[in-house]
Order: C-alpha cells, then structure tokens, then sequence
C-alpha cells in the first residue's frame, strides 16, 4: 500500500479500527486487513497453486488492496459511501480509519467486510462477479446492521447506516430508468 501522508499513531489506528467496532468479527477483518493478513488471490496461491493470484475481472495482482478498492467492481459503492460521508475516501482512510467520527469507520469498516464476504462467496461458489450483486449484497447487510445497530442503542451508527442504505436504494432506481 502506497502512503500519501504519514503513518498515524498505532494507538490511534487501533482505537479507530479495531476498539471502536460495535462488532468482533469487524474489528478482527479490520485487523487482518492492517497487518496484510487478509484472504485474497495473492496470498492463496502461494498455499493452494489452482487458486489465481489475478482478478478474474481486470487481471490485476489480486491483493487485499485491489480486493477492498482497486477493483473496478466497487468503485460505485465506494462513490455512494463518499457521498453519504460527504468525502472522497481512500485507501489510507480504509485502512488507518479517518477522523471525522466513529459513525463514519463503522460504516467503512462494515463495507469492506461486506466486499470481503462478496469476494468470499464468489471464490468459494465459482459465483460470475458483478457490481449489481455486490451492491444487492451491501443492502442486505446494511437493512440488517441497522436493526443491529438500534438495538444496540448505537443510534448513530444506525443512522449512517441507513443514509448509506438509502443512497444504495436513490443509485439503484437511477440505474434502473437509464
């Protein structure tokens, strides 16, 4: 990963990414992702040689990095993200958290786990890769964190949640009328 700006205080990216998640499983993707230790084609073929360290979609080396924001599968989920946080987001922000407010890094969290999870079952299932189904995919999984998230009386968490929810649902009818 190639830095634009300095290198926050561990303390700091652990707090934003790691103790600050509402959920476990979160904080341990997010963990993986900062020590370089996630699932990704680069990395399973050096263990398993039938697996392909290239994307099946752009044939660019298949790391975690590609996976989560380089691809061109999840350029528009990222551009819907940015537009509910009112901010360009970029692989720093994914990885060392941003400063705005925990809200914001659960959601960005919660979407790179949720494109983690889509490039899991695509692996696994030999599924055909399309931005459409990621996308039905982050919808799912953010209807859902929502009810989570009040339960949990996270109520603004709950709330970015659901602008991210509704701006995936305002992009989707776009699509659909062109």
């Amino acid at each position: 990963m190639k830095l634009m700006s300095p290198l926050p205080e561990i303390h700091v990216i652990v707090t934003k990414k790691i103790l600050e998640m509402k959920e476990n499983k979160i904080a341990e993707f997010n963990f993986k992702f900062i020590n370089n230790i996630m699932a990704c084609g680069k990395m399973l073929s050096k263990w398993k040689p039938f697996i392909s360290d290239k994307c099946v979609l752009c044939n660019e080396d298949e790391t975690q990095c590609h996976i989560i924001y380089e691809c061109q599968i999840v350029n528009r989920l990222w551009q819907v993200i940015s537009n509910v946080i009112g901010k360009r987001i970029s692989l720093e922000d994914i990885a060392f958290g941003i400063e705005l407010n925990r809200e914001t890094n659960n959601l960005i969290s919660q979407i790179c786990y949720t494109i983690h999870k889509y490039w899991i079952i695509r692996v696994n299932e030999q599924n055909i890769i399309s931005e459409r189904h990621l996308i039905e995919l982050a919808h799912s999984d953010l209807r859902f964190k929502c009810k989570v998230m009040k339960y949990l009386k996270e109520d603004g968490i709950a709330q970015q949640f659901k602008r991210a929810l509704d701006n995936l649902v305002s992009g989707d009818r776009r699509i659909a009328h062109s």
